[in-house]
């Protein structure tokens, strides 16, 4: 056994449930696929980390083959926090074996040969930059420099076909980050001219220009916004 059977990846109750399943599924088959970057932005406790292991999971799961790279601004928080919150939400896909956690590698290989590439920025050379991406992750994206998420955009190339619908899967960077001191780099990139898409304004959009190295940026962003208090679960 695989171990997909016994897998509960529930989303928290309450208003952020919504916006929880907008931000892992995104880019899947029958939502929309337009964005090459998608954020969550929140408080403590609106799931943020879990539906980012999440998004993890259906990358590799659904995407035979896959390659993804998961990215944390220092290998040491990579290792301490991350990498155990995964183990947990996926633990009965490592108990079975479906997945295999190879620290001296810093990488998952799953059974359907995708493999997830862990990365801290501190130690980042050739293997992240040098390689193509089907998908890449950021975890805590106010800690990585814009510089370094506009140059990862250029590598996510790799073509991976979904195991079911057969169709080609979208490529896009998921990122998580909570508010930082001020108007900061995100607060500009993120909401600085960008279209409210609701009536609250927890969830915009915004079109990106420029190029890195010679190459366009991608064009559609999307943000999410989330409060601790809408998560039902922690009141």
């Amino acid at each position: 056994m695989s171990g997909i059977a016994e897998l509960q990846l529930s989303p928290p109750r309450g208003p952020i449930r919504a916006k929880y399943e907008l931000f892992r599924w995104l880019g899947e088959p029958g939502w929309p696929r337009k964005y090459q970057e998608i954020w969550t932005i929140g408080d403590v406790g609106t799931g943020k980390t879990s539906a980012l292991i999440d998004a993890i999971f259906y990358s590799v799961h659904f995407y035979p083959g896959s390659r993804v790279a998961v990215v944390r601004s220092t290998l040491v928080e990579l290792q301490s926090s991350l990498i155990p919150d995964l183990q947990r939400r996926l633990a009965p896909l490592f108990e079975n074996g479906y997945m295999d956690y190879i620290r001296d590698l810093n990488i998952i290989r799953v059974a359907n040969g995708s493999e997830i590439h862990l990365f801290g920025l501190d130690t980042a050379d050739n293997k992240l930059w040098g390689q193509q991406w089907f998908r890449a992750f950021i975890d805590q994206g106010e800690r990585v420099k814009p510089q370094l998420l506009d140059l990862l955009h250029t590598r996510i190339r790799l073509q991976v076909r979904h195991k079911d619908t057969k169709e080609l899967g979208s490529s896009h960077v998921k990122i998580t980050a909570n508010w930082d001191r001020g108007r900061d780099w995100v607060y500009k990139r993120v909401v600085e001219g960008a279209t409210q898409l609701d009536k609250r304004g927890d969830l915009v959009e915004k079109e990106l220009s420029g190029e890195v190295a010679g190459k366009k940026l991608p064009s559609h962003l999307l943000a999410i916004f989330s409060r601790t208090e809408e998560n039902e679960e922690l009141t």
